[in-house]
């Protein structure tokens, strides 16, 4: 995985900070504006942290590129060399700049797991609850399907998908299954969809919020098996690829609200 995990993150940097601050990110333009005291909703930290990573997915900066020092930062955005110094600190927290002495700070090179530690404290640390999760998982998952659904299922992709349901429902079947095992086999046939749709900034966060909610899955497997239901889940996986094989007589949110009958219920126990 290369630069697109990484703007991905720059992306949702900005976003954690305008959701914690509730703020609007800085327009773009060539000469950085003045930082004014009076603006009360955005701290002079998050004014340098959102010019950096603005910077980056413009295009000022690239992966691997080598930022201007501290001073020259704090002249070039008229902020105090302390400003800059902590707005750095919070970015290699964020893995999104590394320091490499004595040459300097760098943009990182590439997309690590490191980057996306904003995102669980975010979802941690607001006031998001059960529900939040819940949407955020049904928006990726619409996204999926829409996607594969408008670009179309490669046949690679197809004969992939089916071979890892048949494997998937014999392991579901199986009486002596280790229900975490069960859970595995279930992830990556979702980390398979998410890949068919060959768009890397939604693999990176599909998978993101699949290992999220892993827990939850496994909770969910409990459930079928001690209702002596774990039928339901072979015919989750198989109408999930009659939608995206266009061979489904349910809508794409029937067959969302189908496959999270379990799921949905583990947070309300």
């Amino acid at each position: 995985m290369q630069s697109a995990g990484l703007y991905a993150t720059m992306s949702f940097i900005v976003e954690i900070k305008t959701m914690q601050n509730g703020i609007r990110a800085l327009n773009t333009s060539e000469k950085w504006p003045k930082y004014s005291p009076t603006n009360k909703k955005q701290s002079a930290v998050d004014i340098v942290i959102n010019r950096i990573v603005d910077d980056v997915l413009t295009g000022r900066y690239k992966p691997g590129d080598k930022l201007p020092t501290e001073m020259q930062l704090a002249e070039m955005m008229s902020m105090s060399k302390n400003t800059v110094r902590e707005a750095i600190k919070i970015l290699v927290a964020y893995g999104a700049v590394e320091i490499r002495r004595p040459e300097g700070t760098f943009i990182t090179h590439s997309f690590t797991p490191k980057m996306l530690n904003p995102v669980i404290y975010s979802l941690l640390f607001s006031k998001s609850n059960a529900d939040d999760l819940l949407g955020l998982r049904r928006m990726i998952d619409t996204g999926v399907f829409l996607l594969i659904i408008d670009r179309g299922l490669d046949k690679e992709d197809e004969a992939a998908l089916e071979a890892q349901h048949k494997l998937y429902s014999s392991l579901v079947l199986s009486r002596d299954a280790d229900i975490e095992m069960i859970a595995r086999e279930d992830i990556c046939f979702h980390q398979m969809l998410a890949a068919a749709t060959k768009n890397e900034l939604v693999k990176v966060f599909h998978d993101y919020v699949a290992d999220l909610t892993a827990e939850s899955r496994v909770r969910a497997i409990e459930m079928c098996r001690r209702d002596d239901n774990m039928q339901y889940l072979v015919d989750v996986h198989r109408a999930t690829l009659d939608l995206v094989e266009r061979k489904s007589k349910y809508s794409l949110e029937e067959t969302i609200d189908f496959s999270y009958i379990y799921w949905k219920t583990t947070y309300k126990l």
